[in-house]
């Protein structure tokens, strides 16, 4: 049978065929993370920008900061608002509207799991009166979807964040209006320094294998395994979209794995 046409038919079967000796459809070894390149301030509107490729996919994310309320909940605290969008236009699997929005939430659900639920974020430092708040607004746009959009969408948060550089604001007390009671220094800025970085590895199981950085084919006929954790080998989470168990030994290399990937992240922020 052409393989072409296996590869479309029986996609399972292509891909054991590769895997029962120990390599990828694409070349690559089972542990294998594709070739990630990070671009920063690649937004000039933006006060932190990054553009992130990881193999065929590639993520934009901006962040954009305003000065804003404080919420009655958490009055001390900044606040940060995460935003995903994937265009129809860039995967065949996201042609539908309902299908790109739905990919979307999935996203933006975790990297507030990430960046906020984990602390990564010191939100405390956007504090700036019992009045005003930075409100940083953390925007995620695909742009080419082949696999493993979840890593790259948080490597291009986590630089982004990186790169993020606010004015140094006061309190003039001599105004009266609340509005204008803020003056920012034209000589100081400053940057957003992350509690703990957050280094993500999707993993695609598919039968007895075990594959790190699934390409979009591969994760068709896979279920998926995220493994979160910081640059001092923290376990932050395990996300676990459904699918089969994964056994104890699984989980283990799993996290082994993600900590070696947080090494290669490290180099790619300049840390």
């Amino acid at each position: 049978m052409c393989a072409e046409f296996l590869r479309k038919i029986r996609p399972l079967d292509f891909h054991l065929k590769f895997l029962s000796s120990e390599v990828r459809a694409d070349g690559r070894t089972l542990h294998r993370v594709r070739n990630t390149t990070v671009s920063r301030g690649v937004v000039s509107s933006a006060e932190g920008s990054a553009l992130v490729r990881v193999g065929s996919t590639s993520v934009l994310c901006g962040v954009k900061a305003e000065i804003g309320s404080p919420s009655e909940k958490e009055p001390g605290m900044g606040r940060v608002e995460i935003n995903t969008e994937i265009s129809s236009m860039c995967s065949p699997k996201c042609a539908r509207w309902k299908d790109s929005e739905q990919a979307a939430a999935v996203v933006t659900a975790f990297l507030s799991v990430a960046l906020l639920e984990s602390g990564a974020i010191d939100r405390s430092l956007l504090y700036i009166s019992p009045q005003h708040v930075w409100v940083v607004y953390v925007d995620v746009y695909c742009l080419d979807r082949d696999g493993n959009l979840t890593d790259a969408a948080l490597l291009a948060a986590v630089a982004a964040l990186h790169h993020l550089s606010l004015p140094v604001m006061r309190v003039d007390d001599s105004c009266e209006s609340l509005s204008s009671s803020l003056v920012a220094d034209p000589t100081a800025r400053w940057t957003l320094d992350l509690h703990r970085v957050p280094v993500s590895l999707t993993f695609a199981l598919i039968q007895d294998y075990l594959l790190s950085d699934p390409t979009e084919e591969e994760q068709e006929i896979a279920s998926l395994l995220i493994v979160v954790v910081d640059t001092k080998d923290n376990l932050l989470s395990v996300y676990k979209p459904g699918g089969a168990a994964v056994p104890l030994e699984s989980l283990k290399r799993c996290i082994d794995l993600a900590k070696a990937r947080k090494q290669e992240v490290l180099e790619l922020l300049g840390s």
